[in-house]
């Protein structure tokens, strides 16, 4: 069962051009709730399926709340960072493969925000390589792009993708070794096989 609460829910669910000021005194809880357990939040939303989009955007999106910059606040200590990042892979496994189109980021129409959270999530989320790297979280970012590129939703693949060429200029052989635990050879999006090799 997810540890949430329904203000959190209702806040982050609120339309995103909506500016709202998120719980700081039980961020890290409401945060580490959603991380463990997605599922109360797609609960939440299941009356009205747009506002899961728009959680999920404002959850991930380093300009809409503090959220994911829990991951990399020295204040926060290192195992519970950690654990955090890990938490990504619960997010992408139960929230985006399920629940997100199974088209890549080209075919995306203005408001599908469930979709363009997957698909970006590695723009918008405060995790760049310098950032993760400094905060000693690289390694976990990486074994979640690892992770997602076992899944079977080509948006969340993708996502994975775009998150390796964030990433490749500044940690290359971290990247190349996220690339080689995955077999593109039955890939049937060929737009991603045709990617990876690009990377690889």
């Amino acid at each position: 069962m997810s540890h949430l609460n329904p203000t959190f829910f209702e806040l982050l669910s609120s339309e995103p051009t909506r500016e709202v000021a998120l719980p700081e005194e039980t961020l890290l809880q409401d945060v580490s709730g959603l991380l463990s357990d997605p599922s109360g939040l797609v609960r939440f939303c299941a009356p009205e399926p747009e506002r899961l989009g728009f959680a999920t955007w404002r959850f991930c999106d380093s300009s809409s709340s503090d959220c994911l910059r829990l991951l990399t606040d020295a204040a926060v200590p290192i195992e519970t960072r950690l654990s955090l990042t890990g938490g990504l892979k619960t997010l992408f496994a139960e929230l985006f493969d399920p629940h997100c189109d199974p088209v890549l980021q080209h075919s995306l129409e203005p408001g599908q925000y469930l979709n363009m959270a997957c698909a970006m999530f590695w723009d918008i989320a405060p995790l760049g390589p310098h950032t993760a790297g400094k905060a000693g979280i690289a390694p976990a970012c990486a074994d979640v792009m690892r992770f997602q590129l076992t899944l079977a939703n080509p948006a969340c693949r993708e996502s994975a993708l775009s998150g390796v060429e964030q990433w490749i200029g500044v940690e290359p052989d971290l990247m190349k070794s996220v690339l080689e635990t995955c077999d593109f050879n039955d890939e049937p999006v060929e737009a991603l096989r045709k990617r990876a090799s690009g990377l690889a």
